[in-house]
């Protein structure tokens, strides 16, 4: 087993490597916090294009997120349904937004700017159906604070390099302890783009992985 600074090399050295080989990817701009939180949710258990379709019959059907609050479950449910489990995630963005706005007296996630990035990701995480992944990524491409999303993409990525625990949350504390904040999204995207073209989930293109190296399956 790999030593706590052991890890933290390894994973230097994978962001070095995927800094070489995609670049320095910038930070995308900003996006609205209740639209990256509602997004994250749709995209729970399906693929980009269903999470898309979803996200894009809701802001067809709703003008305000008021609106959304005050639709019944189930016409939200079918609205979104393209993206799968349409009950259970009109469920989570309904408690998500009642929650907002019982703490804030609108629909409006502005606030979390002002707390430290702990108090704002316990502040998400309280809320039903939103996990590590949905809370860092509202924090990171809304607000730029320093949290590592782990998807499940990048999750398979990391257990294949031997990276922290068994949980996300264990990845994603060893990456922030390790990673300067500002290199955190690009890191993110990177695993990503390497994710889909060559650390597939089925057949994955070990052969030509500049990660070889530094991975167990393939070592």
């Amino acid at each position: 087993m790999k030593s706590s600074e052991d890890l933290k090399r390894c994973v230097r050295r994978i962001c070095e490597l995927l800094e070489c080989e995609y670049g320095w990817k910038k930070h995308p701009a900003k996006t609205d916090p209740i639209d990256t939180l509602v997004l994250t949710i749709l995209s729970q258990t399906t693929n980009f294009k269903n999470c898309k379709a979803a996200y894009e019959g809701l802001i067809a059907e709703y003008k305000t997120w008021q609106d959304v609050l005050e639709s019944p479950e189930d016409d939200l449910a079918k609205v979104i349904s393209i993206g799968g489990l349409g009950r259970i995630k009109a469920r989570r963005i309904k408690n998500a937004l009642s929650r907002i706005k019982e703490k804030e007296g609108e629909v409006d996630l502005r606030f979390l700017a002002e707390m430290s990035t702990e108090d704002a990701m316990e502040f998400l995480l309280n809320m039903d159906g939103v996990g590590q992944k949905t809370a860092a990524c509202v924090l990171c491409f809304s607000f730029d604070k320093p949290c590592f999303p782990v998807d499940t993409h990048i999750y398979r990525i990391c257990k294949r390099l031997g990276l922290g625990g068994n949980s996300r949350e264990e990845i994603a504390s060893l990456i922030e302890e390790t990673i300067a904040g500002d290199k955190l999204c690009a890191f993110h995207l990177n695993l990503i783009e390497h994710g889909r073209r060559i650390c597939t989930a089925r057949k994955p293109k070990c052969n030509d992985c500049v990660l070889k190296g530094c991975c167990y399956c393939y070592c």
